[in-house]
């Protein structure tokens, strides 16, 4: 089934609407301050929970590869004495490991806001 242009705006402002809603339910950063953050001298931990076929649209530089369906059994790859920034491509499957983390207990965790595909067009 091929998507038309309009189809595919529609889709975009849908996701636009469910990422700002998810947003306004728990911590996020945007693109702009993760790009202050990285410069600074404290990085934070970069999880990206994209699946591997995804890292071919772009990653940031030092993130660490675990997709959605694994954070569960490789926790103990992510710290729990750093800050955390999940990530993926529109900031929905993030929001929902960024959740999961924090309700087992990780307090510094934060969405990208907008994932990846923020990222890219700020660059």
């Amino acid at each position: 089934m091929l998507l038309r242009a309009g189809d595919v705006r529609e889709l975009r402002e849908w996701a636009s609407d469910r990422i700002e809603r998810i947003n306004d339910l728990m911590k996020s950063i945007s693109a702009n301050d993760l790009k202050r953050r990285l410069d600074g001298s404290t990085r934070p931990f970069l999880l990206d929970v994209r699946e591997p076929q995804e890292m071919a649209d772009g990653v940031i530089a030092g993130s660490v590869n675990i997709p959605m369906d694994d954070v569960d059994q490789r926790l103990h790859e992510v710290p729990r004495d750093r800050d955390i920034v999940v990530i993926c491509h529109l900031g929905m499957r993030s929001a929902s490991v960024a959740k999961m983390l924090e309700s087992l207990g990780y307090d510094r965790v934060v969405n990208l806001s907008g994932g990846m595909d923020a990222w890219l067009r700020q660059r």
